[in-house]
């Protein structure tokens, strides 16, 4: 049977993709500052929406895609949280989003406030 060298680089380099993936895996919920809904967007096959507000960018997951944040089509509440991002864009109210981690490499959306 042969052994198979693993060179100390090839090591240190796994242990880097590992950590980095655990820590997106495990970021913790962050709450956006309440901002205007100024666009939203819809999937061509599958309802995932795309939520772009008017306030700096949150992003502390490190998505690489930085043009809005998604309500993911495998959310359990992601009929909920879109009507509720369509309600508020329609009636000009502000919102809050909940992120947590990355979908389709954006800010994945788990909760939507909308402010009164």
């Amino acid at each position: 049977m042969r052994a198979f060298k693993i060179s100390s680089r090839i090591v240190l380099a796994m242990t880097i993709v590992l950590n980095v993936v655990a820590l997106s895996a495990n970021a913790t919920p962050t709450d956006t500052p309440a901002g205007n809904i100024t666009m939203l967007a819809g999937g061509w096959t599958t309802p995932d929406l795309r939520i772009a507000l008017d306030i700096p960018f949150q992003n502390p997951a490190g998505c690489s895609l930085t043009d809005g944040y998604i309500v993911p089509s495998t959310l359990a509440g992601n009929q909920l949280l879109s009507s509720l991002a369509i309600t508020a864009y329609s009636m000009h109210k502000q919102v809050k989003l909940t992120i947590d981690g990355c979908y389709l490499n954006r800010p994945q959306v788990i909760s939507v406030i909308v402010d009164p």
